[in-house]
């Protein structure tokens, strides 16, 4: 019987060494799947294709793997889609268990080099995900409208070339949204994009 990664995955062969391992997988759902553009679940499967993304387990245990997924085809609307896979977003290259992970550990001031070398990435692969993860609680924590008045900071994200600008409410004292860039006009139009998804 195959071993399996976890509940998802099915392990088809392992190579590497204990330090570096990649398994090549089988990505598996009991899941239905619908066709996201009609809803149908009248579909057929269309052809498998290749992805590779790290990934941590509920052991802890953290590899890389090569998985087999499938592309379906609504037979309603004739849709081409891949199928979802659970705790692993559409371009990511890491699930969001791994980079949450990662997050964790910055939370217990592990210096952003130290992360790289421990998950096998670079520095900033590593500062960009923490970015992420933080932008994304905040976002979470902070679903109210525009503040009136706003106080603005810029930080460099990565090694003084890549930039962030922090926005803060000043009058209810706390962070409204943090955002790549500086310029004038990249935060004049996401804090007019802001503004105008809550109205």
């Amino acid at each position: 019987m195959p071993a399996v990664y976890h509940r998802n995955f099915k392990i088809l062969y392992t190579t590497g060494t204990p330090q570096a391992t990649t398994s090549r997988v089988e990505y598996i759902t009991t899941r239905p799947i619908t066709c996201p553009q009609c809803r149908s679940r009248t579909l057929k499967l269309y052809d498998h294709y290749s992805r590779k993304a790290a990934f941590i387990n509920h052991e802890g245990v953290r590899r890389t793997l090569l998985i087999k997924a499938k592309r379906y085809k609504c037979q309603r609307c004739s849709h081409l889609f891949r199928e979802p896979m659970e705790g692993l977003l559409p371009k990511k290259r890491s699930s969001e268990q791994y980079r949450q992970m990662i997050a964790h550990e910055y939370c217990k001031n592990v210096n952003n080099k130290t992360i790289a070398r421990e998950f096998g990435l670079s520095q900033s692969t590593v500062e960009r995900i923490i970015h992420e993860r933080f932008h994304l609680k905040i976002k979470e924590a902070l679903n109210y409208p525009a503040p009136l008045m706003i106080g603005i900071d810029e930080h460099t994200i990565h090694k003084g070339r890549t930039f962030a600008t922090t926005i803060a409410d000043l009058g209810n004292h706390r962070i409204y949204d943090i955002m790549e860039g500086k310029s004038l006009t990249q935060i004049e139009r996401n804090l007019s994009r802001n503004n105008s998804a809550t109205c």
